[in-house]
């Protein structure tokens, strides 16, 4: 089976596959990631840390904490927090640098932390920088970090990947930005949410690595998970610069050489030519201009139809369901935030901010079926911890955040993506939405079978991802906190 470039890097730090076993879009892995980076909100990291018992970091190597964000905070609370992290990353061994060391999202590139064809996390939405440097850096959230700290890895599902092809060189004065701004412009219909990207074409070699990381940083901007740029013989020349800047001021033992550089390129990654990409995009840098209007430097996005085959029945471990059923309460819009689910932990606080009705409705064991792009906006756990305490037994959109999808597995709470059940939902229940109806439960009830990954509803059946043996464990667990738990007392 051909793969993408971040198929290959997927492959190369997952846990626990089959001899020979390739990664593709959709899966779920544990992986070890190369690097966990944290910031200026490292203390709730530290607090989930000892919350799940942890008492000593896996490997301090794999983690480098960095203060930046909020260098003006100076009351006395704000400095015991920032004592707090450094006293923890001295006690167990971690990398640490105080603020005014550097941008912590360009540092770990600059410092030699981040390095090509890895797999890079951090607790910052701007992990997507990394990409540059031909990393594939996607953020997580502070349970995931704890996790990582914990036993070293963490659980992880390949999202769909886009290609984008980049042609041409770039006229004298354009930067990283404007090109990143250009392609945003392309896509301002959110065609590459939830997507994680691959730039490809000769027009990279023209683009500087300070260039590739300011596309790379501002995939996040247009809702990406990652924007990763291959490794060429560009980011080897600037690699091996920065291996003789390690070697000139006397680091012992230094960050990386030129030697080590060398090693990497002989192993680099590239994706098969035949590799399956779900969006493609092409621009030609030549014609970006500070003001170009997107419909003259590209011809649209290109969706591509997944290969077709056939579904395999998926074998449900002990403890999770092979299938359920239940009311549907269907609400009838896109990019609800997490914020408006609820600011609260307690069930009785769910959905208040988007419809106090709900509370009235929903029952124990009833369904959510949501829209596109559910649960955006801040990384609130309690989004999906509500939702759990309340009874509901899991939820369906057309598509969820990762940080949503992320949180609501991690705490034990099943989530499916299901846009062609959403369509008919949007469809039938057009007027009541019209009128305002914000919380509408449906005459049908859903009917569920996990083993062969469909749903009926109404008489029309309905396919959605499998849910692997991954998600089913952090299910049945619970959540993610209690495997690491478990691990721990099992080590």
């Amino acid at each position: 089976m051909a793969q993408t470039l971040i198929e290959k890097i997927v492959n190369r730090y997952a846990l626990g596959l089959k001899p020979r076993q390739k990664v593709r879009a959709g899966d779920f892995v544990f992986v070890r990631t190369k690097r966990v980076m944290t910031q200026d909100d490292t203390a709730a990291a530290i607090s989930r840390f000892e919350t799940i018992g942890a008492t000593k970091v896996h490997d301090p190597g794999q983690s480098v904490i960095f203060l930046h964000h909020n260098t003006n905070d100076t009351t006395s609370e704000d400095l015991a927090k920032y004592t707090k992290i450094e006293a923890f990353a001295r006690q167990h061994g971690i990398a640490f640098y105080k603020s005014g060391s550097g941008i912590d999202q360009q540092f770990p590139v600059e410092e030699g932390f981040v390095t090509p064809d890895t797999f890079v996390v951090a607790c910052d939405s701007n992990c997507n920088i990394n990409g540059g440097a031909a990393a594939l850096g996607t953020s997580v959230v502070c349970t995931d970090v704890a996790a990582i700290w914990a036993t070293g890895k963490v659980w992880w599902q390949v999202p769909p990947i886009a290609k984008i092809t980049l042609t041409g060189k770039l006229q004298s004065g354009i930067d990283g930005v404007v090109v990143s701004n250009t392609l945003r412009r392309a896509v301002n219909n959110d065609e590459l949410l939830n997507v994680a990207c691959e730039f490809v074409g000769d027009g990279i070699a023209q683009l500087t690595v300070a260039q590739r990381l300011a596309i790379a940083n501002m995939t996040a901007e247009w809702g990406a998970l990652a924007g990763v740029f291959p490794f060429d013989e560009v980011l080897r020349a600037y690699l091996h610069e920065r291996a003789d800047a390690f070697a000139a001021r006397g680091d012992d033992p230094p960050r990386f050489s030129r030697e080590d550089v060398e090693g990497w390129w002989a192993q680099r990654l590239a994706p098969d030519p035949d590799a399956f990409y779900a969006k493609e995009l092409t621009l030609d840098l030549s014609r970006v201009t500070p003001h170009v209007a997107a419909t003259d430097i590209n011809a649209g996005i290109m969706v591509n139809a997944p290969p077709s085959g056939d579904v395999e029945a998926v074998d449900i471990i002990d403890g999770f369901p092979a299938s359920t059923q239940g009311r549907v309460l269907f609400l009838p819009k896109d990019n609800l935030r997490a914020d408006e689910i609820t600011h609260e932990q307690m069930s009785t606080a769910a959905m208040l901010m988007y419809d106090p009705e709900f509370q009235n409705v929903a029952l124990k064991g009833d369904i959510i079926v949501g829209g596109r792009n559910f649960g955006t906006g801040p990384s609130r756990e309690q989004a999906a911890t509500a939702f759990a305490s309340r009874g509901i037994q899991l939820v369906i959109a057309k598509s969820f955040t990762q940080t949503y999808k992320r949180n609501a597995f991690s705490n034990g709470l099943i989530v499916l993506e299901c846009p062609e059940l959403v369509d008919a939902l949007n469809k039938r229940f057009a007027a009541e939405a019209s009128r305002g109806k914000r919380t509408i439960l449906c005459d049908d009830e859903i009917s569920i079978d996990y083993a062969s990954s469909s749903l009926t509803f109404a008489v029309k059946r309905y396919a959605f991802a499998p849910l692997t043996r991954i998600p089913q464990q952090l299910v049945v667990a619970g959540g993610a906190e209690t495997l690491v738990r478990r691990e721990l007392a099992d080590a």
